[in-house]
């Protein structure tokens, strides 16, 4: 068990495995910064809302993502790497923020106006 049967996962399912892997990790996150950062009570509403987040945007579009960025630029060398940092940071990164802030606005109530 353990990371044999996630890399197995990941093989059999990749896309609803990223997304569930995303939703664990920004439910976490949420979590440790309400415990640890946050001033006041626990906001269930918050952490539902990032955990989601990550579940329906992040975990799927990263793999998309990252996949294509993976078939346009093959290779792991350190030149190759810096590469798909470059792309990451100056196309994926603005883009996911973008979704990201909208996201979090409209489920605080606010309009995309």
């Amino acid at each position: 068990p353990g990371w044999t049967a996630y890399n197995k996962a990941l093989d059999n399912t990749p896309l609803m495995t990223k997304a569930l892997t995303s939703l664990v990790g920004w439910a976490i996150g949420d979590l440790l910064a309400q415990l640890f950062l946050s001033k006041g009570p626990f906001d269930a509403k918050r952490f539902i809302n990032l955990a989601l987040f990550g579940l329906t945007y992040f975990g799927p579009a990263g793999h998309y993502f990252y996949n294509f960025l993976d078939a346009q630029i093959p290779g792991t060398n350190s030149r190759i790497v810096a590469i798909k940092i470059l792309v990451d940071q100056l196309i994926w990164t603005p883009f996911f923020l973008a979704i990201f802030f909208a996201y979090v606005g409209v489920t605080k109530g606010n309009s995309l106006a």
